[in-house]
């Protein structure tokens, strides 16, 4: 349709609503993006968090093999509510101590990890895992000899998050987001019918009486 057979009414209506809607979609789009990736970004922290804690915290367990100790770290996991899974494994690969059921436990793949790391998301649930670090006691330095102080892994942990929580805040920002990117859009939409009104049916009229003229 050509621009020139609109009416003067539908062009100020035009003219006011679609900068407001270009600008309100923008301002939307860009929103909900930095909120999915902070989202994200925050339960990539989380879960690094909670496997660098949990790895140094683990190793008088993986190395004695002290089922207490290793039982004692899976109950403060208990209390942790996005916690929904977490194994401990020996040097060997040997699971230690389980939490819950997994659903991305790949013991290969968390075997080889040298550091925190996130390892995958399938669903609700995102896997983190750490490997036990064990510093050997400098013996040697007494006797004249060069102590070897490098650490080495002992064991492993893995932890799965349930990001329910996260999923549920993320669903009630984007509906606020897109429920004010609405209410701006309704304004904006009465103030131009206003406006189209008030300067419209005038400036309508003055042209009817030069065409009568």
């Amino acid at each position: 349709m050509s621009i020139d057979r609109l009416t003067l009414r539908t062009r100020l209506l035009l003219t006011v609503l679609l900068p407001v809607l270009l600008l309100s979609g923008a301002m939307t789009g860009v929103s909900l993006f930095r909120g999915a990736r902070m989202a994200d970004q925050e339960i990539t922290e989380r879960g690094l968090a909670i496997v660098s804690f949990l790895a140094p915290a683990a190793e008088y367990g993986v190395i004695s093999g002290s089922r207490g100790s290793l039982d004692g770290l899976i109950q403060a996991l208990q209390v942790q509510s996005d916690v929904a899974a977490a194994v401990l494994y020996g040097l060997g690969g040997d699971e230690l101590v389980r939490l819950g059921a997994p659903a991305l436990d790949d013991d290969a793949r968390t075997r080889q990890t040298g550091e925190a790391v996130r390892l995958g998301r399938q669903g609700r649930r995102v896997a983190f895992a750490a490997p036990v670090m064990s510093v050997p006691v400098a013996v040697d330095e007494f006797a004249g000899g060069e102590a070897v102080l490098a650490p080495f892994p002992v064991g492993w942990v893995y932890v799965e998050l349930d990001t329910h929580a996260y999923d549920t805040r993320w669903r009630e920002t984007v509906m606020i987001t897109v429920g004010l990117a609405v209410g701006a859009l309704a304004l904006a939409m009465l103030l131009a019918i206003h406006l189209a009104n008030v300067v419209g049916a005038p400036v309508a009229r003055l042209v009817e009486a030069v065409r009568r003229m």
